[in-house]
């Protein structure tokens, strides 16, 4: 139930097409680009008319929007031959430069490595500061959702559960495992040091903030 509202104004969705005329893009966990097909390709598969590419024109606008957004491959490679969290970032590219206004983003870091993630989840970063884009990211991933985004919706059976900045929201860490979540690790670490007696900032959600919570709480207790 209910609407959905596109800078103050109602749209109807009811296809893919809708949503995309509506500025709204989608990559799905599962990457569906062809292997076989070079990077540019997969950029633009699809979106050029008529029996015939001017490949060179294609090639460079591929190149523009790869180094725009920092993505360490060449238009001409074949997209096999990238990593996994490459091929997604071409994945999220693509989806971008369909003026995009909102990207939607379904567990886009699944079963990569810690690398991969910092990867994926830096470029989603950029493109939310840089071209100001509204970016729903959906995940189980406590820690990636604690270093990057700016709100948190819980849902729970269909409702919202909570919605609030992250610290907020990590503060009901019991309430959150109750409905099958967890918070980030860091959350259950600086709550057992204040429960020690540690003068440690119970807010803090990413191992940065940790760090520097726990160091300044040592150094009043005089230990370094």
């Amino acid at each position: 139930e209910g609407t959905i509202s596109m800078e103050g104004t109602p749209v109807q969705i009811r296809t893919t097409q809708d949503a995309l005329k509506a500025g709204i893009s989608t990559v799905y966990q599962e990457i569906t680009l062809c292997p076989n097909l070079t990077v540019a390709e997969n950029l633009y598969i699809g979106r050029t008319r008529g029996a015939f590419t001017n490949w060179r024109k294609m090639n460079a606008g591929a190149k523009k929007i790869l180094e725009s957004l920092g993505i360490p491959a060449a238009p001409t490679q074949q997209l096999s031959s990238c990593s996994i969290a490459v091929q997604q970032m071409v994945a999220i590219a693509r989806a971008v430069d369909m003026e995009c206004k909102v990207l939607i983003l379904d567990e886009p870091t699944a079963g990569l490595d810690p690398a991969g993630r910092d990867e994926i989840l830096g470029l989603v970063s950029k493109m939310h500061r840089e071209l100001g884009i509204t970016i729903l990211l959906v995940s189980h991933s406590m820690e990636d959702v604690a270093e990057y985004v700016d709100r948190i919706i819980v849902m729970n059976h269909g409702a919202v559960m909570f919605d609030a900045l992250p610290k907020q929201v990590f503060a009901h860490y019991k309430e959150l495992e109750a409905v099958g979540l967890a918070a980030p690790q860091v959350t259950y670490l600086v709550h057992e040091l204040a429960e020690r007696g540690l003068p440690v900032d119970t807010q803090a959600t990413t191992a940065k903030e940790a760090a520097q919570t726990i160091l300044s709480a040592l150094r009043e207790k005089n230990v370094i």
